[in-house]
């Protein structure tokens, strides 16, 4: 949001309907699935398409991208300079993306780094349209308080956290309903209150949730952890660890 022309949810919301998410999901089978908010369906707050209301799907739409573009005050495109990692799932997606925006207009001039210098640059402002891949745990406000706090705001010396898009400092955020968050007292609520900083995101525009990838893990079949896998982030406790014959 601190970067021209992106101040304007015109083209924020031309970029998203000139994205199609699908064709990111097909292309990187069989690691890919769709979604439509920050979070995915499959997280408590995440919603599936139909849930949403019409006007926050954001479905490709070529000619609403481009007609928005006109509305912002950009009849004949745009250049953008992105940074991407050179690490495969970010380098894909936005060579994709860059193919599919240029086509509304949209000229993605993408510079492929090494993947430390990347986040080192996103972390000092120096990005566009960034993307951050992670290995989350299906904690909504976990993921919410990472890229969507005020507090989590990425500053440009380097020590903020990892809000890029400067979300509840340049514009209005979710931070209120964050706290509700926080303080409520049952799940239901807790779920409720997430379900409306999801649409609230969708709304704003700030940021948006591209498709979801999975990711393998190889354990050799020695190692008993000590009890059993069954779902969680890429990050294994070995403090009960032992090696078996």
């Amino acid at each position: 949001l601190s970067k021209e022309p992106l101040q304007n949810i015109l083209v924020r919301k031309a970029i998203a309907h000139g994205i199609n998410k699908q064709q990111i999901v097909d292309a990187l089978q069989p690691m890919s699935r769709m979604t439509w908010t920050i979070n995915p369906p499959t997280y408590p707050t995440g919603y599936t398409e139909e849930e949403l209301p019409e006007d926050l799907r954001y479905e490709y739409d070529p000619e609403k991208s481009k007609a928005l573009l006109k509305e912002a005050g950009f009849p004949d495109g745009l250049t953008i300079p992105v940074n991407t990692s050179k690490r495969e799932d970010y380098s894909s997606q936005h060579l994709i993306i860059q193919e599919q925006l240029r086509a509304v207009g949209v000229n993605i001039d993408l510079k492929i780094m090494d993947h430390s210098a990347y986040h080192g640059a996103n972390r000092k402002n120096l990005n566009t349209l960034n993307i951050n891949s992670w290995s989350l745990p299906p904690i909504p406000l976990y993921v919410f308080n990472n890229y969507a706090a005020k507090v989590a705001d990425m500053t440009d010396d380097g020590t903020g956290g990892a809000n890029y898009s400067h979300y509840g400092v340049l514009m209005p955020g979710v931070d209120d309903l964050l706290a509700q968050m926080q303080a409520a007292t049952t799940y239901e609520k807790y779920i409720e209150i997430g379900r409306q900083v999801e649409l609230q995101i969708q709304k704003d525009m700030a940021m948006f949730g591209l498709p979801t990838m999975s990711y393998v893990v190889a354990r050799n079949p020695r190692i008993d952890l000590g009890y059993e896998v069954q779902g969680g982030n890429a990050y294994w406790s070995f403090a009960k660890a032992k090696i078996v014959s």
